[in-house]
């Protein structure tokens, strides 16, 4: 169970580093109180409840739901007239993309940076397959 110094161990960290997966808050955990053990489902349920975080809040998920809807019902049909363009960059300092944030509140996270050279894909798609992929590296830091 979940005393207030743990709940206050918590908190201190995720201040830390709003990346932090809950596998790692309780490992950290464990390896700072003796003889401490929880499940991960502890810690979830004490960041939803008494922190107001979250990821996919019930009123995100409702607005992307709605999104998708309000899409299927135009004349657009991505399977015979559309092409979906994405980039993706990706270097040495890579972390998760998700990360904890106070209901209300974007999740802004500053990453250390080391360095080194940064990759970037660029890939366009459709119903057909492939239609153009590109890997850009970045000229290596001096």
């Amino acid at each position: 169970m979940l005393q207030q110094e743990h709940k206050e161990y918590i908190i201190n960290l995720y201040d830390q580093n709003l990346q932090a997966r809950v596998v790692d808050i309780v490992e950290s955990l464990t390896k700072s109180f003796e003889n401490f053990s929880l499940k991960e489902t502890s810690v979830r349920t004490f960041m939803k409840t008494e922190c107001k975080l979250e990821r996919n809040s019930e009123d995100k998920l409702r607005q992307r739901f709605g999104w998708v809807e309000r899409w299927a019902s135009t004349d657009m049909d991505y399977l015979s007239n559309c092409v979906f363009v994405d980039e993706s960059g990706f270097d040495i300092n890579m972390r998760s993309p998700s990360a904890w944030f106070t209901v209300g509140t974007p999740a802004i996270v500053e990453t250390k940076s080391a360095k080194a050279t940064s990759h970037t894909i660029s890939g366009a798609i459709g119903a057909i397959g492939v239609v153009d992929i590109e890997l850009r590296v970045a000229e290596k830091p001096k």
